[in-house]
């Protein structure tokens, strides 16, 4: 995914943001895939996931997380 206003590929709390924001569909089977590799990265999700207003994309991560 490429991340607004973000140099890199990696899933930083920036991108995990970006992806929640305006993530298609592609983005978000690029996220599980990675989500089921990393350990660290499923980390990260829960803690942005906790500061975040609700808008329904806590809810997609949250069933990834618990796929993974």
């Amino acid at each position: 995914m490429m991340h607004r206003h973000i140099i890199t590929s990696k899933w930083t709390p920036m991108a995990i943001e970006s992806l929640f924001d305006r993530g298609a569909l592609q983005d978000w089977r690029e996220f599980a895939a990675a989500l089921k590799a990393d350990e660290d990265l499923a980390e990260q999700v829960r803690k942005v996931c906790q500061y975040r207003a609700p808008d329904g994309a806590e809810r997609i991560a949250e069933a990834l997380l618990q796929a993974s």
